[in-house]
């Protein structure tokens, strides 16, 4: 009889850990995807904000740079002939937009944002409520600036030229 119990207890036990265990797991796995998705969001619209200020930022202090990103020759009547790019303007634009942008993501990495932890349990019943746990932002990813140069028809004798 003592052999017995022995048996089912060890028994009892397995099974307790093995639910244990599968409990743990699941938990984390919804806990993971929960903080992700929700760290994902805030930190999108943050770096959506930071790019666009600082693409803001420097078109309002370098305006004349802009002016001088094409070039237009005309013919003897008037009428523009070609249109060129100024090379060195436009590499000078993505040279110092690239370093602006990735001056202001680099300081996300000493910044971190509050989430209820009511998302972390992934249930939306629970979303929003709770007292608020800090996540660290790690910014991870690259920057590439690339000139698209488009001539689009607008109309008879109308081109629109995008840059």
């Amino acid at each position: 009889m003592v052999i017995i119990l022995k048996t089912k207890t060890r028994i009892a036990l397995i099974l307790t850990s093995v639910v244990l265990l599968f409990s743990i797991g699941f938990t984390y796995y919804k806990t993971e995807s929960a903080i992700n998705e929700y760290s994902r969001y805030i930190l999108k619209n943050t770096v959506h904000f930071r790019v666009n200020s600082c693409i803001y930022a420097y078109i309002a202090d370098n305006e004349s740079l802009f002016a001088s990103i094409c070039k237009y020759s005309y013919t003897e009547s008037g009428s523009i002939s070609t249109i060129s790019i100024n090379s060195a303007a436009v590499n000078t634009i993505q040279a110092e937009l690239e370093k602006a942008i990735l001056t202001e993501t680099e300081k996300l990495r000493y910044e971190s944002f509050k989430m209820p932890m009511g998302n972390v349990s992934g249930t939306k019943l629970l979303s929003g409520y709770g007292p608020k746990i800090s996540v660290k932002i790690v910014p991870l990813g690259t920057i590439e600036c690339d000139t698209i140069n488009t001539f689009d028809s607008v109309g008879i004798n109308h081109t629109l030229h995008r840059v």
